[in-house]
């Protein structure tokens, strides 16, 4: 698996920038902003996955491969987003993607 990384601009009460993590999946870049292991420590999978066409973004060759334009609302990368953002950011809750465990990778 190959995890790239984002600079976004999460908007709150105060604007931050932050890295999250973005993998490839069916054929498009997905914002990773919260990983779930397993127990056992054997796999890895997204809470959630935000595809980066739902927003103006630029895409480089080095660290950081992408960046996010417009600041993306906290909600919608880590609490519970409003159906309309859901909707806008096109959100996939809990997608059934497994991974090998990243420990030491994120």
């Amino acid at each position: 698996m190959t995890v790239y990384h984002a600079q976004i601009i999460v908007a709150a009460d105060v604007h931050e920038i932050h890295m999250c993590d973005v993998i490839s999946h069916e054929g498009q870049f997905w914002l990773v902003p919260e990983w779930l292991d397993s127990q056992d420590g054997k796999w890895t999978k997204p809470a959630r996955i935000v595809p980066l066409a739902t927003m103006p973004h630029q895409q480089g060759t080095s660290y950081p491969e992408f960046v996010v334009n417009d600041p993306i609302p906290k909600s919608v990368l880590f609490g519970r987003p409003s159906p309309e953002e859901a909707h806008k950011f096109a959100i996939v809750e809990y997608p059934e993607i497994v991974f090998p465990s990243r420990r030491g990778l994120h």
